[in-house]
């Protein structure tokens, strides 16, 4: 398996080699950009769909069911959280 490799920039040098660092994020690389004295912070590439969407909503309709009484009160579990058991 290959290690990800964490590359560190500045929003300065980020600014300037954009298109290589998303070259390197796809790749699998992280890359850090951090402010100066500020918090850094890193990107990923996301994986869409085919659509570019992240989701959809109603993509599951009619794969899930929900069973009954699934939103009931247990009494067990509400003592559990209540009195520590």
């Amino acid at each position: 398996m290959e290690a990800v490799m964490l590359r560190n920039y500045t929003l300065r040098e980020a600014k300037a080699r954009l298109s290589a660092l998303l070259d390197a994020v796809a790749a699998g690389d992280e890359v850090e950009i951090r402010r100066q004295g500020g918090k850094p912070g890193r990107f990923r590439i996301i994986r869409v769909d085919e659509e570019g969407a992240l989701r959809r909503p109603g993509a599951l309709a009619g794969r899930i069911r929900v069973p009954e009484g699934f939103d009931e009160e247990d009494p067990d579990l509400v003592a559990v959280f209540e009195h520590g058991g």
